[in-house]
């Protein structure tokens, strides 16, 4: 295995597939491991390094590199997908769309498991109607168990 310590004894195609990884968010023990997996070649921490447009003080990557990292870099961001379970109100809307469902089919033991999540998600607002439609159901669920 070639140990390499200068960026000009990589080729072009090293060079951009190592700024593409690092540009995609690899960590740089997986950029070194993969290289070495791929081109049988060692590299160095500080030559990757060297290859990080965002270390200006120590980049040395010609302006074509940057451009190719900067360019792979926003494409990585831009792709990152859009979780609705982290949005309160998709969470929300689903929720109702499920009351409605169960309401419809007057399956009110999962009325009370949707309701229960909402509570969750709102605070105290359901309690009480909650608790009452227990009572008037005669409905009781028990908390599940988990098992270490």
């Amino acid at each position: 295995m070639n140990i390499i310590s200068n960026i000009n004894q990589l080729e072009e195609h090293q060079i951009r597939f190592i700024v593409k990884r690092y540009a995609e968010f690899m960590p740089p023990q997986g950029v070194i491991n993969l290289v070495a997996e791929v081109y049988n070649i060692q590299i160095n921490r500080e030559l990757l390094d060297m290859m990080n447009p965002l270390v200006p003080s120590v980049c040395a990557l010609s302006k074509k590199h940057e451009k190719l990292f900067l360019d792979t870099r926003s494409k990585v961001l831009s792709a990152t997908i859009y979780l609705p379970v982290i949005d309160k109100r998709s969470r929300m809307k689903r929720l109702q769309q499920l009351y409605e469902k169960f309401e419809d089919e007057e399956n009110y033991k999962m009325i009370i498991v949707v309701m229960e999540a909402a509570r969750l998600e709102s605070g105290p607002l359901y309690d009480e109607l909650i608790q009452l439609l227990r009572i008037r159901e005669n409905i009781e669920i028990k908390p599940p168990v988990y098992e270490a």
